[in-house]
């Protein structure tokens, strides 16, 4: 698997995270980068490093992690070495993606979600956070984490639509009682 650790002072940034986060250090015989990526390539997120190019071809994918392969359904060598652009396509929303653009290029962070589609060209809802890694004040490249949301999406979705048809069903309850207790309801006012 390609590492995101190609430029040193990336590797050294990160390096120097893991170190902070793990308490570990290089003294104890497993380099903090191994355990970095150990754990990056375990997570249950999604995540996708990239280099700081941003006009196309860039950026480019460095790092992505066996949950990123498992939501856009492809193996390692189809997704490092490509642009995050491959997962755009017809329904992606242009908006959200021109916000996403104003933000990296102003080196900052930004939480969005649009529809995406897999490496086999199947659209999903994916719901991302994306980061900048900096050294010494410069971006250095961007790091995301991505979720698969389209079954969330889905069930809200749903269950918004059942809360309105059960409202509707409260409505439709409240004129029905009023049509069957209208005649008491005149009977009374008329003997007051």
């Amino acid at each position: 698997m390609a590492g995101p650790f190609d430029d040193g002072a990336l590797r050294d940034s990160f390096v120097e995270a893991v170190n902070f986060v793990s308490g570990a250090s290089l003294e104890t015989g497993v380099s903090a980068e191994r355990i970095g990526l150990a754990a990056l390539q375990r997570s249950s997120h999604a995540i996708c490093v990239t280099d700081a190019q941003i006009n196309p071809p860039g950026p480019t994918i460095s790092f992505v992690n066996n949950a990123y392969l498992d939501i856009f359904r492809c193996d390692v060598d189809q997704a490092v070495g490509r642009s995050p652009r491959v997962g755009q396509g017809p329904l992606t929303n242009r908006h959200v993606l021109d916000r996403l653009r104003s933000h990296i290029e102003a080196g900052e962070s930004i939480q969005a979600q649009a529809i995406n589609y897999r490496f086999d060209r199947t659209a999903f809802r994916l719901r991302w956070s994306i980061d900048p890694m900096m050294r010494d004040g410069v971006v250095t490249g961007f790091v995301a984490l991505l979720h698969d949301v389209t079954t969330e999406d889905r069930m809200r979705r749903r269950l918004a639509a059942l809360d309105t048809l059960m409202n509707r069903g409260k409505v439709a309850s409240r004129l029905d009682r009023d049509k069957r207790f209208r005649p008491i309801a005149q009977a009374l006012a008329s003997a007051l």
